[in-house]
């Protein structure tokens, strides 16, 4: 499961993806952090996510909808952004 916490995309008055996601039938705490950027490094959203099979599944969403190309986990114990 993930979800969009905010969209650096949306202008005002325009229809923001917060909140867009996947649900599943379990039950998840939302703890991993991600950012999603486009090929000039410009951030696009931020979200957080849990139970992902393979990490990419935002960036799959996001790649189709908006044109990223890299997502980026927060190391919690670094506090540096990684990316995938």
């Amino acid at each position: 499961m993930w979800k969009i916490t905010a969209d650096h995309l949306a202008s005002v008055g325009e229809r923001s993806k917060v909140g867009f996601g996947r649900t599943g039938t379990k039950v998840y705490t939302l703890f991993d952090k991600f950012r999603l950027y486009d090929d000039d490094g410009e951030m696009y959203y931020e979200g957080v996510s849990a139970g992902l099979e393979t990490g990419f599944e935002p960036l799959n969403w996001a790649m189709a909808y908006a044109g990223c190309t890299e997502i980026r986990f927060l190391n919690f114990e670094t506090g540096e952004w990684e990316i995938l």
